[in-house]
């Protein structure tokens, strides 16, 4: 599904050494490992946001090693949301698939589904997300992630500014979405009992470099 192949790449006095992973289709892996060890820079790297200067990244055999971000179909949750101000909740979900090419019923009938699936029922016509709880928020990034029908998704740190009901809320949604829809995930955290709550595999990482697999038990 997604193979990854000697990634190297260097930021300032920090650089990503020799990465090489396989990723199984449906598979939920965390990369957990503390501040500053590589873990977004690694996931900006397989989304496109930075190209490698050695290695390949292969997505369903397609090498997209050099393809641009939009290019990829990788949905990408960031660690703040970036939902847009000026935009309603479903404007938000929809805002990809405009630029997917998506028709109007095609976007409707996918802002439906998603709105069952992430229980966005309440907010789905809310006009102003800045007043969004922070659960609510994540879920609203998550459906416009969600929305282009990605290959491959990219979480970063998506519960780092949540309270403890809302971070449990997220994480049963996220195994709920794994479950039902099969999606290849990233999920980089620090926090131990999130990566064990989520995770098939967990993958740590320090000083640029994976130190341990485990499978969960």
């Amino acid at each position: 599904m997604l193979e990854i192949k000697n990634i190297s790449r260097v930021w300032g006095n920090f650089s990503l050494k020799n990465i090489s992973l396989d990723i199984s289709p449906g598979e939920y892996i965390v990369l957990l490992g503390p501040s500053g060890s590589g873990k977004t820079l690694l996931l900006s790297t397989i989304a496109g946001v930075y190209t490698p200067d050695n290695g390949q990244i292969s997505l369903k055999g397609k090498d997209i090693t050099s393809l641009p971000p939009q290019k990829r179909f990788v949905g990408y949750v960031f660690q703040k949301n970036y939902l847009f101000p000026h935009m309603s909740v479903r404007q938000n979900i929809i805002f990809g698939m405009k630029h997917h090419g998506y028709t109007k019923k095609e976007m409707s009938a996918m802002t439906g589904y998603l709105r069952n699936l992430l229980n966005l029922s309440s907010i789905l016509d809310r006009h102003d997300t800045r007043f969004l709880s922070g659960g609510e928020a994540q879920k609203v990034a998550l459906a416009r992630a969600l929305a282009i029908k990605p290959d491959l998704l990219l979480l970063d740190e998506p519960m780092s500014s949540l309270d403890y009901d809302n971070r449990n809320s997220i994480i049963e949604t996220l195994k709920h979405v794994n479950k039902e829809l099969k999606l290849t995930t990233i999920h980089v955290t620090h926090d131990i009992t999130e990566a064990k709550s989520l995770a098939h595999r967990i993958i740590t990482i320090k000083n640029g470099e994976i130190t341990v697999l485990k499978t969960r038990s």
